[in-house]
């Protein structure tokens, strides 16, 4: 026997038929029931209306609940992971300014030097001269 998809929709013969109940408990395939009903029914066909069916709303929102957390520490982990690699990245920048930092007065300073050592120049060979002519007299 192929299994069929049940639906509220033919004959309700048919639907008690297919879903195990009896001739007797036709009757209750409504959209309403009243308490007493539902009380019934609970005790007699147990896997549609007690517990069970119940126990699986709780499992599946349990496993709802698990995904939820897993979603939330997963994107909880990644955040802290894009938090490190921006901490890294600004690292290095501070490093690179600083060498840069360092070059500028690398350069400034040799270029100091050789403008005392042209000044020294400018000054020694006059005087070198002076000396020079002063000397020969």
């Amino acid at each position: 026997m192929r299994p069929a998809l049940i639906t509220l929709e033919g004959d309700r013969l048919e639907i008690a038929e297919m879903l195990g109940m009896e001739r007797s408990d036709v009757r209750y395939i409504k959209r309403s029931l009243t308490p007493e009903e539902k009380a019934y029914l609970n005790a007699r066909y147990p896997e549609y209306m007690g517990a069970i069916p119940v126990i699986i709303a709780k499992i599946a929102s349990a496993a709802v609940g698990i995904g939820k957390s897993i979603a939330g520490a997963v994107k909880k982990k990644r955040e802290q992971k894009n938090q490190l690699s921006q901490q890294k990245q600004a690292e290095e920048q501070a490093k690179i300014a600083q060498y840069q930092y360092q070059q500028q007065l690398l350069l400034a300073e040799q270029a100091k030097k050789k403008q005392q050592s042209n000044m020294l120049l400018m000054i020694g060979i006059p005087a070198a001269l002076m000396i020079f002519m002063l000397s020969r007299r």
